[in-house]
C-alpha cells in the first residue's frame, strides 16, 4: 500500500535524487530566527512541496525506493549498518522517571553561560522569565508529574519547564549532542558522516502496551471493550518515530520523547524524509510545540485525547495526511484506536472472508497457531485474495500481529500461545515465518530504523 503526497520542499523523492526546488533556495539560508511556523489555517506548512513515496513496512517487507544515487535500497534498512531498533513506547514508572529526570539540575550557581555546553543541564527558569500563558502550562504540568511514582519533588518545576517550554523541549528530548550512542550523536544522527545522508525520517508505529499500562488501561476501559484481566498479550498504541526518536503520548498524560532502545514496534508506516536542514529544524520546531501545548493543557483521555489523536495532531501541524490514506482493515484498525485508546488483535472481516468464518463479523487471535490458520485458511479457499487492493489491506494488519508474536516469543515472557502453527513434524507453518531458525533475521528485516544523520543539526541552548 503506497501512495503519494506533497509536503516539504525537501522531501525525498523517487525521481529527483534529493534534488532541492529552485524557488526554495532561501529557505536554506534563512537563520533560525525565520525558521519560525508558517501557518495556512492553523496548519504548519513549509515553504514548498515536492512528492514522496509512502510505504508500509508490515505490508511488505520487500518494498522499495530509491536513493539520491538512484540505486534501490529496500524501506527496512535491514542492511544498514547505523540501524537503531526500539522498545514499546509506553513506559514503566521508573522508566518514565529515567527519562524525564536525567540530566537535570536545580544547582543555578554552577550555571555559567561562557562555558554551557550542549551536553549540560539547564535550570529552572525563573517566574519572571516565563509567559502568563507558560506559567499556566508548568502548573497543569506539575499537577500531572505528582501522579508519576517516583518524581523527584525538588526538580518537579524544572522537569516541568522542560516538559512545557519549548526551547527546552528541543534541548531536553531533541539533542543529539546528549546521545551517547556514536550512531545517533556527533558523526552519527546529530552530524553527516560518510554512512549516512542528511534527513529527518518520520514514521507512523504501531507498539504492543507494556504491561503496567496494559493494567491500566484494563482497570480503564476493560467493561468498554470487553476486555478482562486475563488479557496478557495484544493491546496496542501508536507513537511516531522522528529521526531517531520515539514521540508519544502515553496514559500518564504525558507526551515524552525517547531514545536508544530495542524494537518492539509491530507495524511502521513511512511518511516523510525531510533532507533540508532548515526544514528539519523547522519541523522538530513544530514537534516540539506540540508535544508542550498537550503538556501543559490536556489530560488522556480514552475517547477525546488518546494516543491516536495526538499523533494525528502532531501530523497536522506538520502537514501530513495519513489516516485518509488507509484502506479496509487497517483503516478500521487505526479508527478503533482513535476511539478507545488501544485495540487489541481483532480484525474486521471483509464480505468475502465471511462465509469461511460462519459469517461473523470479526476475528480475535488469541495464540499464534489461531492467526497462521486464519491466514491459511484464506490462502487455501480465495489464493488470490491478498493480491487485491482489500486483501493487501487485511495482510498489513495480519503481518503486524504475527510480528507481535514472535517479538513475544522472543522475550521472558513468552508463552505456550506464542508458538507458530505446527505440522505433524513438528515443522513452522507460520505463512510469514516459515524458517524459524531465522526468526530474528525476520523480526530484524522488519525493524524500525533510520539511515539519516541530522546534519549540523543542534538545538540553541535555552537562555532567558
Amino acid at each position: 500500500m503506497s501512495f503519494i503526497r506533497k509536503l516539504f520542499s525537501s522531501v525525498s523523492d523517487q525521481n529527483n535524487k534529493f534534488a532541492d526546488d529552485q524557488d526554495d533556495e532561501a529557505a536554506i539560508q534563512s537563520t533560525t530566527k525565520t525558521q519560525n511556523t508558517s501557518s495556512n489555517n492553523g496548519k504548519s506548512v513549509f515553504s514548498s512541496h515536492n512528492t514522496e513515496t509512502f510505504k508500509s513496512t508490515a505490508s511488505n517487507e520487500h518494498s522499495r525506493a530509491r536513493t539520491n544515487n538512484g540505486e534501490i535500497t529496500t524501506s527496512t534498512d535491514e542492511y544498514d549498518n547505523t540501524s537503531r531498533n526500539y522498545d514499546t513506547l509506553t513506559f514503566t514508572d521508573d522508566q518514565l522517571n529515567r527519562d524525564l529526570a536525567e540530566n537535570v539540575t536545580e544547582d543555578v550557581a554552577s550555571y555559567h553561560r561562557s562555558t554551557i555546553s550542549h551536553r549540560s543541564a539547564i535550570p529552572k527558569f525563573p517566574d519572571n522569565k516565563l509567559t502568563d500563558e507558560e506559567k499556566k502550562y508548568v502548573a497543569f504540568c506539575i499537577e500531572k508529574l505528582k501522579k508519576v511514582e517516583g518524581v523527584d519533588s525538588k526538580k518537579i518545576q524544572t522537569i516541568a519547564q522542560n516538559c512545557v517550554l519549548h526551547d527546552r523541549f528541543k534541548y531536553k528530548f531533541f539533542n543529539p549532542a546528549t546521545e551517547m550512542d556514536q550512531d545517533i550523536g556527533f558523526g552519527g544522527m546529530g552530524a553527516t558522516n560518510k554512512r549516512t545522508k542528511t534527513g529527518l525520517r518520520i514514521k507512523f508505529v504501531l507498539t504492543e502496551l507494556d504491561q503496567s499500562s496494559h493494567m491500566r488501561l484494563l482497570r480503564r476501559i476493560g467493561h468498554t471493550l470487553n476486555f478482562t484481566g486475563d488479557s496478557q498479550f495484544g493491546m496496542f498504541h501508536t507513537a511516531l518515530i522522528v529521526g531517531n526518536w520515539y514521540v508519544e503520548w502515553n496514559d500518564n498524560s504525558l507526551a515524552i520523547v525517547r531514545k536508544n532502545s530495542s524494537s518492539k514496534a509491530v507495524f511502521a508506516f513511512d511518511l516523510v524524509i525531510i533532507t533540508k536542514e532548515a526544514d528539519i529544524h523547522h519541523c522538530l520546531d513544530v514537534i516540539a510545540k506540540e508535544c508542550c501545548r498537550w503538556n501543559g493543557s490536556v489530560m488522556y483521555e480514552n475517547r477525546k485525547a488518546n494516543c491516536q489523536h495526538f499523533t494525528q495532531a502532531v501530523l497536522e501541524k506538520i502537514g501530513i495526511d495519513f489516516e485518509s490514506k488507509l484502506k479496509g482493515a487497517a483503516k478500521n484498525y487505526i479508527e478503533r484506536l482513535k476511539k478507545y485508546g488501544v485495540c487489541d488483535m481483532t480484525i474486521d472481516l471483509t464480505d468475502k472472508l465471511k462465509p469461511l468464518f460462519k459469517n461473523v463479523q470479526s476475528v480475535t487471535f488469541k495464540t499464534h497457531a489461531e492467526l497462521d490458520m486464519f491466514y491459511n485458511t484464506i490462502k487455501d479457499a480465495l489464493p488470490s485474495y491478498f493480491d487485491v487492493d482489500e486483501g493487501k489491506s487485511d495482510e498489513i494488519l495480519l503481518k503486524s500481529f504475527d510480528r507481535a508474536f514472535w517479538l513475544r516469543k522472543e522475550s521472558s515472557k513468552a508463552s505456550a500461545d506464542d508458538e507458530p502453527l505446527r505440522g505433524s513434524d513438528n515443522c513452522c507453518l507460520c505463512p510469514f515465518n516459515q524458517y524459524e531458525d531465522v526468526f530474528k533475521v525476520y523480526l530484524e528485516k522488519n525493524s524500525v530504523n533510520s539511515k539519516y544523520s541530522l546534519g549540523n543539526y543542534l538545538p540553541e541552548i535555552p537562555n532567558r
